[in-house]
């Protein structure tokens, strides 16, 4: 599977609720592919697609201004980590540190990110 691509699409779809206490509003749901070939109807569907080996994009259609390659993989990482993680390895592209984390290693991270933040607000 070297030899070809290795890419995450991501898509969007968006419904109004038609009953109950949340009736008019919008759900969307999301769904997210792990694939090696792109096809025209995920070029022109998708909501965002990444390269996961060139860490690009190849589309982008997601509302937010300045989203990097970076938030985009810490979203898939928080809803498809043990999906990503088993894709990257097949593929054989960078793992990402957050990935090889134990979940207390990055609650200890977090922890210290929160800290420093506080300190830097006394200052």
């Amino acid at each position: 599977m070297s030899n070809k691509g290795a890419f995450v699409v991501l898509s969007h779809s968006h419904f109004p609720i038609q009953r109950g206490e949340n009736k008019g509003k919008i759900q969307t749901t999301e769904s997210c592919q792990f694939l090696d070939r792109i096809k025209k109807r995920h070029l022109s569907t998708s909501t965002v697609i990444i390269d996961v080996h060139k860490r690009d994009f190849v589309v982008n259609r997601y509302r937010q201004e300045g989203l990097t390659y970076d938030q985009i993989e810490e979203h898939i990482i928080k809803g498809y980590a043990d999906k990503y993680k088993r894709f990257l390895e097949i593929v054989e592209a960078d793992i990402p540190e957050a990935l090889t984390l134990t979940k207390e290693e990055v609650e200890a991270e977090v922890e210290k990110l929160v800290v420093e933040d506080e300190n830097k607000e006394e200052e």
